[in-house]
């Protein structure tokens, strides 16, 4: 009913623990003074932001997650050159927050844009589902019907009148 809808809170951003994998991106105009800040690109000896390899070992594989944060059991994160930081706890906007008092004015002259992106934001479908597991979101959002959706929808026994939602934060 459109009552119990109105009652219902807002969605917000999900807030950062343990196991969660970061995509923190630092820029500014002056991309040779932050790129320092961004994990997996580099300065090369003449002077130009470079990308880390996107090959590695003997089959060609890459494992992405080397340009990621993992947040560790206590929360923290090994941030370049201002060292460890806490995001247990917080939400995007003020990670955002920490990381720019962290290297705005002491090792750069402007207050950068920081882009703060959850890589391993996922849902676990279990039930009377064509395709019961996990499923990832790219988006960092996703509702019930997406959720149902990305499973295969309900199979014949399921009930479509009960369906439980449990959020872990």
């Amino acid at each position: 009913p459109t009552e119990v809808l109105s009652q219902t809170a807002n969605m917000t951003d999900p807030v950062i623990g343990p196991g969660d994998l970061l995509n923190i991106e630092v820029t500014g105009t002056d991309m040779m003074a932050v790129s320092l800040f961004n994990k997996g690109k580099y300065l090369s000896a003449d002077g130009t932001i470079s990308q880390a390899s996107q090959n590695s070992g003997t089959n060609g594989a890459y494992e992405k997650s080397t340009q990621y944060y993992l947040v560790d059991k206590d929360g923290n994160i090994e941030f370049p050159i201002v060292g460890k930081l806490n995001v247990g706890g917080l939400k995007k906007n003020q990670i955002i927050e920490l990381i720019q008092s962290a290297i705005y004015p002491k090792y750069i002259k402007e207050v950068p844009a920081i882009d703060v992106r959850l890589m391993n934001f996922r849902v676990t479908v279990l039930g009377a589902v064509k395709g019961p597991g996990i499923i990832e979101s790219k988006t960092e959002r996703l509702n019930l019907l997406e959720a149902i959706a990305s499973a295969g929808d309900l199979d014949i026994k399921g009930k479509r009148e009960n369906i439980m939602l449990i959020r872990t934060n």
